[in-house]
């Protein structure tokens, strides 16, 4: 994960219904797919992202001049396989 660029916190939930995205991972945490904002019958994993994010400056590099950043860069970041990473934090008892 030192090469992250950008680092995601994610949760499992059974319901990924309104989530800001939803992350597949590979074995080495890397992101390998984000579905921005999915219907839960089409979501590919459980793991959310809970919009808590590490941005370095290199990631503006990938991105339109003058791009703020949000969830929806990861997709682009992804096809330009910028190196994207997730961790997985424990739900907020609720």
């Amino acid at each position: 994960m030192d090469d992250a660029v950008v680092t995601i916190a994610v949760e499992r939930r059974a319901d990924v219904s309104g989530a800001l995205g939803v992350v597949v991972l590979g074995a080495d945490g890397r992101v390998v797919g984000y579905q921005l904002r999915p219907d839960p019958a089409e979501a590919l994993s459980d793991l959310v992202d809970i919009g808590d994010h590490r941005v370095e400056d290199e990631a503006f590099e990938y991105l339109e001049p003058g791009a703020e950043w949000s969830a929806a860069a990861i997709p682009a970041l992804l096809e330009q396989d910028v190196p994207v990473y997730a961790v997985e934090v424990e739900a907020a008892a609720g």
